[in-house]
């Protein structure tokens, strides 16, 4: 069912969605990918709080690289330290790819960013690894190259807001304000699929585009 919830989500059907993951929770409350998701429509309805209880229950479980991301993003700044060592072990062993996501939008380690970014290419070519690289080497100035690997996300066809905030950024540092504006339309239609790091990313790009 979780699924079914993740589907709601991505279709910005955040009450199905939250319906969905409580039956999900009540009949397994430590149901690490249900409390997560649980955790994103938090955010996405700014409610921190839960989003924080959410993400902590899901990295206890189950402490993967993607959750303590989303944990990085909604604790204060004095609880940081013990949660990115631990995301930053977790990733540089066994999802390079949400490490170099990570550097990339924060804007640091940006040499590191796409050397990770290219090793999990090679391993493989999906629409998300494609995206990463992209992002990667534009936040290292290689804009040209990120073009490249962004056209091979974007022809996938994949709705994805994180894609689409790429996309504006790279094709704005390209200098195709046309594409950036497109991009960055299609950004904001699925706004609530960004983290916080990520939403103020966003507003950056609107700044420049005046959108």
């Amino acid at each position: 069912m979780t699924g079914l919830a993740q589907i709601y989500w991505n279709n910005g059907e955040r009450d199905q969605a939250a319906a969905t993951l409580t039956t999900v929770l009540e009949a397994q409350p430590d149901y690490a990918p249900a409390l997560y998701l649980t955790g994103r429509i938090a955010i996405a309805e700014k409610d921190r709080e839960t989003a924080e209880r959410c993400f902590r229950a899901a990295c206890e479980v189950d402490p993967r690289a993607d959750y303590l991301w989303a944990l990085l993003e909604v604790v204060e700044e004095t609880q940081r330290s013990d949660i990115e060592d631990l995301f930053v072990a977790l990733g540089a062993s066994h999802d390079t790819r949400a490490l170099s996501l990570h550097y990339a939008t924060l804007g640091k380690g940006n040499e590191e960013a796409v050397a990770l970014a290219m090793d999990e290419y090679e391993r493989r070519q999906d629409v998300f690894t494609c995206d990463t690289v992209a992002w990667a080497l534009a936040n290292n100035g290689q804009l040209k190259e990120a073009q490249r690997y962004m056209h091979e996300a974007l022809a996938v066809g994949y709705r994805d807001a994180r894609i689409y905030l790429h996309a504006a950024w790279i094709s704005h540092a390209n200098g195709d304000l046309q594409q950036a504006k497109k991009h960055l339309e299609r950004a904001k239609k699925l706004e609530w699929q960004l983290l916080p790091s990520e939403a103020r990313r966003l507003a950056e790009i609107s700044d420049k585009l005046a959108v």
